[in-house]
């Protein structure tokens, strides 16, 4: 029987760990001092406005959520479409059958981080004249925020 036995350096390994430790530290400072782009600036989407139930949030198990009717535990970000046609085209896509001239459609700056370029937060929903519609979901937001 042969056995295959290996040597590890834990004194390298200790080294690879502290450059990985290194970058990870890097990256951090990275995105911190990460300039953002002024919101007149960032591209312009469309937001769905519904009179009674304020801004359209997401849509989960065939349910829309709105700012002013969704839990104050869901992530203050509104999904945004490309331009007013295609909003409309999802509004009227829904099993509801809403009447697409019921809602209002307006144009936000989307936020600027890589992950979210389809989305408007409380801060550019605000630029857009829509804190009014807030709601919790979005005031607890810019609360935390302003701590």
């Amino acid at each position: 029987m042969v056995f295959f036995s290996q040597v590890i350096d834990t004194e390298a390994l200790s080294e690879f760990d502290c450059f990985l430790d290194e970058l990870d530290a890097l990256d951090a400072e990275r995105e911190i001092f990460k300039p953002k782009l002024p919101l007149e600036l960032r591209e312009q989407r469309v937001a769905i406005i519904h009179p009674d139930l304020g801004i359209y949030i997401s849509r989960s198990d065939g349910i829309s959520l709105w700012s002013l009717t969704a839990p104050d535990w869901w992530v203050p970000l509104a999904v945004t479409f490309s331009d007013e046609v295609n909003a409309r085209a999802f509004v009227a896509s829904w099993p509801e059958r809403n009447s697409t001239g019921s809602y209002r459609y307006v144009r936000v700056p989307v936020c600027d981080e890589e992950y979210c370029e389809e989305l408007a937060g409380p801060e550019e929903l605000a630029y857009a004249g829509l804190e009014s519609l807030f709601g919790r979901v979005f005031e607890i937001e810019v609360t935390s925020r302003a701590l």
